[in-house]
Protein backbone atom coordinates (compact mmCIF):
# COMPACT_ATOMS: atom_id res chain seq x y z
CA UNK A 1 0.00 0.00 0.00
CA UNK A 2 2.99 2.58 0.99
CA UNK A 3 4.27 1.79 -2.55
CA UNK A 4 1.32 2.64 -4.16
CA UNK A 5 1.04 5.78 -2.23
CA UNK A 6 4.38 6.83 -3.45
CA UNK A 7 3.75 5.89 -6.67
CA UNK A 8 0.39 8.03 -6.91
CA UNK A 9 2.51 10.37 -5.37
CA UNK A 10 4.83 10.70 -8.40
CA UNK A 11 2.27 10.30 -11.03
CA UNK A 12 0.67 13.35 -8.94
CA UNK A 13 3.97 15.34 -9.16
CA UNK A 14 4.96 14.47 -12.76
CA UNK A 15 1.08 15.61 -13.99
CA UNK A 16 1.45 19.01 -11.73
CA UNK A 17 5.42 19.87 -13.58
CA UNK A 18 3.67 18.82 -16.90
CA UNK A 19 0.29 20.95 -16.78
CA UNK A 20 3.04 23.84 -14.87
CA UNK A 21 4.92 23.75 -17.81
CA UNK A 22 2.17 23.55 -20.25
CA UNK A 23 0.95 26.41 -18.55
CA UNK A 24 3.77 28.34 -18.89
CA UNK A 25 4.44 27.63 -22.34
CA UNK A 26 1.13 29.22 -23.45
CA UNK A 27 1.88 32.15 -20.79
CA UNK A 28 4.63 32.50 -23.36
CA UNK A 29 2.75 32.16 -26.39
CA UNK A 30 -0.13 34.34 -25.29
CA UNK A 31 2.34 37.04 -24.06
CA UNK A 32 3.90 37.08 -27.66
CA UNK A 33 -0.05 37.95 -29.15
CA UNK A 34 -0.60 41.03 -26.86
CA UNK A 35 -0.33 44.04 -28.22
CA UNK A 36 2.05 46.33 -26.30
CA UNK A 37 1.14 49.39 -28.18
CA UNK A 38 2.93 51.48 -30.46
CA UNK A 39 6.67 51.73 -29.63
CA UNK A 40 7.57 55.89 -29.32
CA UNK A 41 8.82 57.58 -32.69
CA UNK A 42 12.51 58.45 -32.03
CA UNK A 43 12.94 60.25 -35.22
CA UNK A 44 12.32 63.74 -35.19
CA UNK A 45 13.82 67.10 -36.36
CA UNK A 46 14.98 69.81 -34.11
CA UNK A 47 16.48 73.35 -34.13
CA UNK A 48 15.78 76.79 -33.67
CA UNK A 49 13.73 79.69 -35.72
CA UNK A 50 15.33 83.12 -35.66
CA UNK A 51 12.59 86.11 -35.67
CA UNK A 52 13.77 89.40 -37.46
CA UNK A 53 11.46 91.21 -34.75
CA UNK A 54 9.92 89.98 -31.37
CA UNK A 55 6.59 88.32 -32.48
CA UNK A 56 3.75 89.97 -30.64
CA UNK A 57 0.69 91.19 -31.41
CA UNK A 58 -3.26 90.53 -29.92
CA UNK A 59 -3.98 88.55 -33.66
CA UNK A 60 -1.26 86.32 -32.77
CA UNK A 61 -2.52 83.11 -31.46
CA UNK A 62 0.08 81.12 -32.25
CA UNK A 63 2.83 79.98 -33.75
CA UNK A 64 4.89 76.50 -35.13
CA UNK A 65 7.30 74.90 -37.18
CA UNK A 66 5.70 72.07 -39.82
CA UNK A 67 7.57 69.51 -41.63
CA UNK A 68 5.23 68.76 -44.87
CA UNK A 69 4.96 65.25 -46.21
CA UNK A 70 4.04 66.90 -49.46
CA UNK A 71 4.92 70.21 -51.15
CA UNK A 72 3.09 72.07 -51.87
CA UNK A 73 0.96 70.75 -48.91
CA UNK A 74 -2.46 70.56 -49.59
CA UNK A 75 -4.06 68.99 -46.45
CA UNK A 76 -3.57 70.63 -43.40
CA UNK A 77 -4.64 67.31 -41.85
CA UNK A 78 -2.59 64.90 -43.25
CA UNK A 79 -0.07 66.73 -45.44
CA UNK A 80 1.87 68.31 -42.47
CA UNK A 81 3.45 67.16 -38.74
CA UNK A 82 3.15 69.78 -36.25
CA UNK A 83 5.70 70.96 -33.35
CA UNK A 84 4.57 72.30 -30.35
CA UNK A 85 4.08 75.77 -29.64
CA UNK A 86 7.06 77.74 -29.85
CA UNK A 87 7.85 79.97 -27.11
CA UNK A 88 7.35 83.25 -27.61
CA UNK A 89 8.31 84.96 -24.33
CA UNK A 90 12.07 84.74 -25.82
CA UNK A 91 14.84 87.72 -24.88
CA UNK A 92 15.35 90.02 -27.60
CA UNK A 93 19.28 89.39 -28.52
CA UNK A 94 21.27 92.92 -28.84
CA UNK A 95 20.85 92.86 -32.61
CA UNK A 96 16.97 92.38 -32.60
CA UNK A 97 16.16 89.22 -33.61
CA UNK A 98 14.22 86.51 -31.60
CA UNK A 99 15.49 83.15 -31.11
CA UNK A 100 13.46 80.04 -29.46
CA UNK A 101 13.96 76.27 -30.04
CA UNK A 102 11.51 73.94 -31.61
CA UNK A 103 11.11 70.07 -32.24
CA UNK A 104 9.38 67.66 -33.96
CA UNK A 105 8.91 64.64 -33.55
CA UNK A 106 8.29 62.74 -36.78
CA UNK A 107 7.60 58.99 -38.51
CA UNK A 108 10.79 58.25 -40.61
CA UNK A 109 10.37 59.45 -44.03
CA UNK A 110 10.89 62.28 -46.53
CA UNK A 111 9.75 66.05 -45.45
CA UNK A 112 10.21 68.17 -48.80
CA UNK A 113 9.65 70.92 -46.89
CA UNK A 114 10.07 72.54 -43.06
CA UNK A 115 8.62 76.06 -42.31
CA UNK A 116 7.19 78.07 -39.66
CA UNK A 117 3.31 78.75 -39.86
CA UNK A 118 1.49 80.91 -37.50
CA UNK A 119 -2.22 80.92 -36.54
CA UNK A 120 -4.75 84.29 -36.35
CA UNK A 121 -6.82 84.34 -32.91
CA UNK A 122 -9.97 83.09 -33.37
CA UNK A 123 -8.83 80.92 -36.73
CA UNK A 124 -8.01 77.99 -37.89
CA UNK A 125 -4.75 77.02 -39.53
CA UNK A 126 -4.03 78.36 -42.85
CA UNK A 127 -1.04 77.45 -45.87
CA UNK A 128 -0.18 80.71 -46.73
CA UNK A 129 0.53 82.07 -42.95
CA UNK A 130 3.99 81.25 -43.74
CA UNK A 131 6.44 83.26 -41.77
CA UNK A 132 9.93 81.68 -43.26
CA UNK A 133 10.99 78.50 -44.81
CA UNK A 134 13.95 75.97 -43.91
CA UNK A 135 15.99 77.40 -47.46
CA UNK A 136 20.04 77.66 -48.34
CA UNK A 137 20.82 80.74 -47.61
CA UNK A 138 18.70 83.38 -49.99
CA UNK A 139 17.47 80.48 -52.40
CA UNK A 140 13.59 80.38 -51.84
CA UNK A 141 13.22 76.52 -52.50
CA UNK A 142 12.87 74.31 -49.05
CA UNK A 143 15.65 71.89 -47.92
CA UNK A 144 14.53 68.30 -48.18
CA UNK A 145 14.96 66.38 -44.79
CA UNK A 146 15.31 62.71 -44.75
CA UNK A 147 14.59 60.32 -41.42
CA UNK A 148 15.31 57.04 -41.04
CA UNK A 149 17.38 54.21 -39.02
CA UNK A 150 20.41 55.95 -40.05
CA UNK A 151 19.29 59.75 -39.77
CA UNK A 152 17.07 59.61 -36.95
CA UNK A 153 17.60 63.19 -35.85
CA UNK A 154 18.02 65.68 -37.97
CA UNK A 155 19.33 68.91 -35.56
CA UNK A 156 20.59 72.29 -36.00
CA UNK A 157 17.96 73.22 -38.64
CA UNK A 158 18.04 77.03 -38.49
CA UNK A 159 15.31 79.10 -40.15
CA UNK A 160 14.60 82.76 -40.34
CA UNK A 161 11.21 83.93 -39.82
CA UNK A 162 9.78 87.57 -41.11
CA UNK A 163 7.52 88.60 -38.25
CA UNK A 164 6.00 91.32 -40.22
CA UNK A 165 4.24 88.96 -42.31
CA UNK A 166 2.03 88.25 -39.10
CA UNK A 167 0.33 92.09 -40.10
CA UNK A 168 -1.27 90.56 -43.06
CA UNK A 169 -4.62 91.05 -42.30
CA UNK A 170 -6.47 91.30 -45.93
CA UNK A 171 -6.92 89.04 -48.82
CA UNK A 172 -6.06 88.91 -52.95
CA UNK A 173 -7.85 86.59 -54.27
CA UNK A 174 -7.85 85.46 -58.49
CA UNK A 175 -7.22 82.58 -60.83
CA UNK A 176 -3.53 81.42 -62.42
CA UNK A 177 -3.62 80.09 -65.91
CA UNK A 178 -1.10 78.22 -67.34
CA UNK A 179 0.14 78.71 -71.10
CA UNK A 180 3.19 76.94 -72.55
CA UNK A 181 5.36 73.89 -71.75
CA UNK A 182 6.98 73.26 -68.06
CA UNK A 183 10.82 73.09 -67.82
CA UNK A 184 11.69 69.92 -66.90
CA UNK A 185 13.54 71.08 -64.10
CA UNK A 186 10.86 73.43 -62.93
CA UNK A 187 11.63 73.77 -59.21
CA UNK A 188 8.61 76.21 -57.67
CA UNK A 189 6.36 78.60 -58.18
CA UNK A 190 6.00 81.89 -56.00
CA UNK A 191 3.31 84.72 -55.95
CA UNK A 192 5.03 87.91 -55.50
CA UNK A 193 3.37 91.10 -53.95
CA UNK A 194 5.48 94.15 -54.31
CA UNK A 195 4.27 97.83 -53.01
CA UNK A 196 7.06 99.17 -56.58
CA UNK A 197 7.52 97.86 -59.38
CA UNK A 198 10.49 96.23 -59.19
CA UNK A 199 13.30 96.64 -62.05
CA UNK A 200 14.89 93.35 -62.80
CA UNK A 201 18.34 95.05 -63.27
CA UNK A 202 18.14 95.86 -59.67
CA UNK A 203 18.00 92.50 -57.01
CA UNK A 204 17.55 95.53 -53.86
CA UNK A 205 13.91 96.01 -55.55
CA UNK A 206 12.64 92.19 -55.15
CA UNK A 207 13.65 92.47 -51.02
CA UNK A 208 10.77 94.57 -50.70
CA UNK A 209 7.84 92.20 -51.67
CA UNK A 210 5.08 92.50 -48.65
CA UNK A 211 3.49 88.95 -49.15
CA UNK A 212 4.61 85.83 -50.90
CA UNK A 213 2.97 82.40 -51.36
CA UNK A 214 4.36 79.51 -52.28
CA UNK A 215 1.80 77.32 -52.21
CA UNK A 216 1.32 77.39 -56.23
CA UNK A 217 1.35 73.86 -57.83
CA UNK A 218 3.96 73.19 -60.58
CA UNK A 219 3.18 70.86 -63.70
CA UNK A 220 -0.27 71.83 -63.70
CA UNK A 221 -2.15 72.91 -67.10
CA UNK A 222 -5.45 73.53 -65.19
CA UNK A 223 -6.37 76.91 -63.71
CA UNK A 224 -5.54 77.27 -60.49
CA UNK A 225 -7.74 79.76 -57.62
CA UNK A 226 -5.31 81.20 -55.20
CA UNK A 227 -6.06 83.27 -51.85
CA UNK A 228 -3.26 84.92 -50.53
CA UNK A 229 -2.46 87.23 -47.27
CA UNK A 230 -1.35 90.82 -47.87
CA UNK A 231 -0.84 94.02 -45.44
CA UNK A 232 -3.39 96.99 -46.24
CA UNK A 233 -1.87 98.74 -49.00
CA UNK A 234 -1.64 99.48 -52.90
CA UNK A 235 0.38 97.39 -54.90
CA UNK A 236 1.40 98.09 -58.26
CA UNK A 237 3.00 94.62 -59.05
CA UNK A 238 1.39 91.23 -58.10
CA UNK A 239 3.34 88.62 -60.36
CA UNK A 240 4.43 84.81 -60.27
CA UNK A 241 7.69 84.04 -60.63
CA UNK A 242 9.46 80.44 -61.73
CA UNK A 243 12.64 79.11 -60.40
CA UNK A 244 14.71 76.23 -61.93
CA UNK A 245 16.42 73.28 -59.47
CA UNK A 246 19.85 73.83 -61.40
CA UNK A 247 18.96 78.40 -60.85
CA UNK A 248 20.32 80.36 -57.83
CA UNK A 249 18.34 83.51 -56.55
CA UNK A 250 19.92 85.70 -59.10
CA UNK A 251 17.59 82.91 -61.91
CA UNK A 252 14.65 83.65 -60.78
CA UNK A 253 12.16 85.13 -63.49
CA UNK A 254 9.15 86.61 -63.56
CA UNK A 255 6.70 84.46 -65.76
CA UNK A 256 3.27 86.47 -65.53
CA UNK A 257 1.83 89.09 -63.66
CA UNK A 258 -1.41 91.08 -62.93
CA UNK A 259 -1.38 93.65 -65.65
CA UNK A 260 -3.91 96.61 -66.75
CA UNK A 261 -7.20 95.64 -68.71
CA UNK A 262 -5.84 98.02 -71.49
CA UNK A 263 -2.88 97.08 -71.57
CA UNK A 264 -1.14 93.70 -70.94
CA UNK A 265 2.50 95.04 -70.81
CA UNK A 266 1.04 97.37 -68.44
CA UNK A 267 1.32 96.12 -64.56
CA UNK A 268 -1.77 96.93 -62.61
CA UNK A 269 -2.32 98.11 -59.41
CA UNK A 270 -4.93 97.68 -56.45
CA UNK A 271 -5.37 98.91 -53.24
CA UNK A 272 -6.08 96.67 -50.48
CA UNK A 273 -8.04 98.04 -47.28
CA UNK A 274 -7.73 96.50 -43.32
CA UNK A 275 -9.57 93.12 -43.16
CA UNK A 276 -11.01 92.86 -46.86
CA UNK A 277 -10.70 90.47 -49.94
CA UNK A 278 -9.98 91.92 -53.35
CA UNK A 279 -11.01 89.05 -56.75
CA UNK A 280 -10.68 89.09 -59.64
CA UNK A 281 -6.36 88.80 -59.29
CA UNK A 282 -6.14 87.10 -62.64
CA UNK A 283 -2.84 86.12 -64.09
CA UNK A 284 -1.68 84.11 -66.67
CA UNK A 285 1.93 82.83 -66.79
CA UNK A 286 3.93 82.21 -69.88
CA UNK A 287 6.08 79.12 -69.40
CA UNK A 288 7.65 79.60 -73.22
CA UNK A 289 8.86 83.07 -71.62
CA UNK A 290 11.80 81.52 -70.02
CA UNK A 291 14.81 81.60 -69.71
CA UNK A 292 14.05 85.49 -69.92
CA UNK A 293 11.22 85.83 -68.39
CA UNK A 294 8.15 87.69 -69.02
CA UNK A 295 8.83 91.71 -70.05
CA UNK A 296 6.91 94.75 -68.48
CA UNK A 297 6.54 98.17 -68.05
CA UNK A 298 8.76 100.03 -65.71
CA UNK A 299 5.83 103.39 -65.31
CA UNK A 300 6.05 105.42 -62.73
CA UNK A 301 2.23 106.69 -63.09
CA UNK A 302 0.70 102.79 -63.24
CA UNK A 303 -2.84 101.60 -64.81
CA UNK A 304 -5.64 101.27 -61.94
CA UNK A 305 -8.14 98.60 -62.72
Amino acid sequence: MQKQDLSAGRVRCQRLAISLFANLLLLMLFSCEIDHGLEPIRTRITGKVIFDKPPTGSNISEIRVVAAKTFPPVNLTTDIILSDKLDLQQDTLSNGTVETPFEIVAPSGIYPAVGVLWREAGQSWELTNILGLYTQGLDFSPIEITLDEENPVVDDIVINAITSFTKRTAFIEGTITTKGTWPADTDLLALAVFPIVPNPANSLDFIQLQAFDITIPIFRDTPFSFRTRVPADTYPFISVFWKGKSGGLLDIRAVGFYSCGSDSTLPGTITVPENTTISGIDITIDLDSLPSGVRYQLESELCTN
